[in-house]
């Protein structure tokens, strides 16, 4: 497995960190994109509007929890898969979703 992260959604706040991830993606840049959401891999861990940067040049950053809250619950919702759909990008497999009301997508 190239990245992994823990993600969780809970009405309109989706949050996580990285939990593991190889060396060879720090600083890489561009990791993945789907619909115009990307992960990329040159800042501290960071969720925007539609880019989830992951650790990146500097590894004190590593560790650091990532955060953001979308207007409406159906934005969270559609920024978790899209996570999810970049994240499998990357690692070249699928992942697998739990149910839950506080949601842990990855």
């Amino acid at each position: 497995m190239k990245i992994e992260i823990e993600l969780f959604r809970y009405g309109q706040l989706v949050f996580g960190k990285v939990l593991n991830q190889s060396e060879n993606l720090r600083g890489e840049g561009l990791l993945a994109g789907v619909d115009e959401f990307f992960v990329s891999s040159n800042k501290t861990p960071t969720l925007t509007f539609n880019e989830l940067y992951v650790n990146g040049n500097h590894s004190h950053n590593d560790g650091k929890e990532f955060f953001r809250a979308y207007n409406t619950e159906e934005e969270a919702i559609q920024v978790c898969d899209k996570i999810k759909k970049c994240i499998d990008r990357i690692n070249e497999k699928p992942v697998i979703q739990e149910t839950k009301d506080v949601e842990k997508i990855l």
